[in-house]
């Protein structure tokens, strides 16, 4: 839903749902290992979209939530015989959660030249119970930098930048 202010502002808010169908691993040892769950989310967004003809400046920002459950991942089939020549197989690690806020602006100084920025901050973490197979087989983990167990609930999903920003400028 949307709610114009005026010509230039707006307010917005969205509920999505996505989803990534489950399936099955025909290749995975165990009968356990063989199917893996559909993956899916649901994601709440409220913004602002906001523009200032007369200073040429655009700014808008969101804040969001996403309740993300059945995270599909890769990982080595744990019951290959041979640990280093495992088949890869998909599972299901847990649930995450994900909260942060987005903003953009845009000035668009003269006719030719304009500066952008964003900056991006979310928090996103697995779910207490969330167990990643991965770490389960092997000396992988000592207990002490990582759970032998797999438990990861608590941590950081990995190569998600907790803040992401950037600037820059265009002639044209």
């Amino acid at each position: 839903v949307e709610r114009d202010l005026n010509a230039d502002q707006l307010i917005y808010a969205s509920i999505a749902r996505g989803a990534n169908a489950g399936g099955f691993n025909a290749g995975a040892t165990l009968e356990e290992d063989q199917t893996f769950d559909e993956e899916t989310n649901w994601t709440y967004e409220f913004g602002a979209k906001n523009y200032w003809p007369e200073y040429g400046f655009t700014f808008n920002g969101a804040v969001f939530y996403i309740d993300w459950s059945d995270v599909q991942i890769n990982r080595a089939d744990p019951a290959a015989p041979d640990p280093q020549n495992a088949p890869s197989i998909v599972s299901n690690l847990g649930n995450v959660t994900v909260y942060g806020f987005e903003i953009d602006a845009l000035w668009q100084a003269t006719d030719n030249l304009a500066f952008a920025a964003t900056l991006s901050h979310s928090n996103a973490k697995y779910d207490d119970d969330s167990i990643d197979n991965r770490f389960t087989r092997g000396a992988q983990c000592d207990d002490i930098v990582c759970n032998s167990n797999g438990d990861v609930g608590g941590n950081e999903v990995e190569r998600t930048p907790p803040t992401q920003f950037s600037v820059g400028s265009q002639w044209e």
